[in-house]
């Protein structure tokens, strides 16, 4: 019989996979999300994927209140979130629709240039730009640009161009490298396709006790739906990243 306690912190620990899941998660900041019903039928299942993690927790997690825990299972719902995250950029770079005409590759001394030639480039295109996936190399070039009001907010960071537009911005990272601008419309570029579990969020959690451990599982099932590629334009940037050189 589970004791009052190990249902206290199984509560617990699924609010932290839950929170770490909700703070890292990029996808409806990218695409837009949509609800499928389980009985969506073929050809679209083949499209979906899971991601997820799966531990055999030890009892005494569950019954020392002594065992500081959450944050195992808050990096739990991070790492599924970055899993994900990492299958969207992969298909947004593979969708998104290169730069038109002789636009130059992305430097520090032109960055802010460029964006907002891609930014005019999609309004000419009757497009609303409002995400800009960067390397975070160039955060510093963009925060410090005369042209360009960079702003922080929490947890997101968002350029403002001397045109008007306010972009998101969303970065790469040691979990999910990426060395190219893409510039889009999220309401009109892609679908993000997600299965709800029963309380209608889109990870499902399952915690098992077992005889000799507990079974913790956390996953979402999704599907990137590619919408219209002329919401987007991509380019190439310079590495900023400092090259070692051998001293002699």
């Amino acid at each position: 019989m589970t004791e009052p306690l190990a249902l206290q912190r199984t509560e617990e620990f699924k609010r932290a996979i839950r929170q770490g899941y909700d703070e890292h998660s990029i996808v409806d900041r990218a695409a837009v999300v949509k609800a499928i019903e389980d009985g969506r039928v073929k050809p679209d299942k083949e499209l979906f994927k899971q991601f997820g993690l799966g531990y055999k927790i030890e009892n005494s997690w569950f019954q020392d209140e002594t065992i500081q825990a959450s944050y195992f299972f808050f990096d739990m719902g991070r790492a599924i979130a970055l899993g994900e995250e990492n299958y969207l950029v992969k298909n947004v770079l593979n969708t998104a629709h290169p730069a038109t005409h002789e636009l130059q590759r992305v430097s520090k001394e032109n960055v802010d240039a460029v964006i907002s030639r891609l930014t005019n480039d999609l309004t000419t295109r009757k497009f609303k730009p409002n995400v800009l996936f960067a390397p975070i190399e160039y955060m510093t070039p963009l925060a410090l640009s005369d042209r360009i009001k960079f702003q922080f907010e929490v947890r997101r960071d968002y350029i403002t161009l001397p045109e008007g537009d306010r972009l998101e911005l969303l970065w790469s990272s040691n979990y999910v490298r990426f060395n190219d601008f893409v510039l889009l419309e999220r309401e009109k570029f892609a679908e993000w396709l997600v299965k709800l579990d029963s309380s209608g969020h889109r990870l499902k959690i399952d915690i098992e006790e077992k005889e000799e451990h507990y079974t913790v599982t956390a996953r979402t099932i999704a599907a990137f739906h590619e919408g219209n590629p002329l919401a987007s334009a991509k380019v190439a940037a310079e590495s900023l990243q400092l090259k070692s050189e051998t001293v002699r």
